[in-house]
């Protein structure tokens, strides 16, 4: 049975826990134990909320670079020209 106690010193355990759910590396049963004890603390619900929506923020790909990165790569683009051109 996993430890869900909220609990300073247990902090860390319940957080690995619900990584481990998130990520659906938890038995039938460990997964049957988080979500009763999500069911019976909102706290740690509001902390598995919390957590998925990090992971949501970290799973999107940035998809325009920085203005300074194209602003080198055209001053490179233009330097090299001249030297092929």
């Amino acid at each position: 049975m996993i430890a869900l106690v909220p609990m300073k010193q247990t902090y860390k355990l319940i957080e690995n826990d619900l990584l481990l759910y998130m990520y659906n590396e938890l038995t039938a049963n460990q997964r049957l134990d988080v979500e009763q004890a999500m069911d019976q603390d909102d706290a740690l619900y509001d902390l598995y909320n919390d957590l998925a929506d990090s992971r949501a923020l970290l799973a999107k790909p940035r998809l325009e670079p920085q203005p300074d990165v194209l602003d080198r790569i055209m001053r490179h683009s233009r330097q090299t020209a001249m030297v092929f051109g």
